[in-house]
């Protein structure tokens, strides 16, 4: 039957989930006080930005707690991790600048997704460093 007339709405709507198959209620029963599957409860973040006529540097940390993996199982979790990022450049006029940038400037190593359908797990990037050179077309 393609329509139902018999559509009652689920109680599960006032939980903030969306209900696009009503057989599927009783499923979601089970499920409903687990936390959201890589969704922290928290997160901090702090930066700073320094600059000068000719120089400039950023610094960003991010504090992450551990994270559920899955709904479907309870004991996959997520790492917890804490990343800093940074880079350090000079403008060499008002629309060229070089900087030098890292990321997980601490190498910290972590799992960002484990995932129970597919066997295997996502690892977190290692650190990372670059070199950018940027022309702004458009500046004065």
């Amino acid at each position: 039957m393609l329509f139902r007339s018999s559509f009652k709405r689920p109680v599960l709507e006032d939980k903030g989930i969306l209900i696009t198959n009503p057989d599927a209620e009783e499923d979601l029963e089970e499920i409903i006080d687990r936390p959201v599957p890589n969704s922290p409860k928290w997160k901090l973040a702090a930066g700073m930005v320094w600059e000068t006529d000719r120089w400039f540097a950023s610094l960003d940390a991010t504090l992450r707690p551990g994270t559920s993996g899955s709904l479907s199982v309870v004991d996959i979790k997520n790492d917890s991790r804490f990343l800093v990022n940074g880079r350090v450049g000079w403008k060499f006029t008002n629309n060229l600048e070089l900087s030098l940038w890292t990321r997980n400037l601490t190498d910290q190593r972590y799992f960002h997704h484990y995932s129970p359908s597919a066997p295997g797990a996502y690892v977190g990037d290692p650190r990372e460093f670059g070199i950018t050179l940027e022309m702004n077309w458009g500046a004065q």
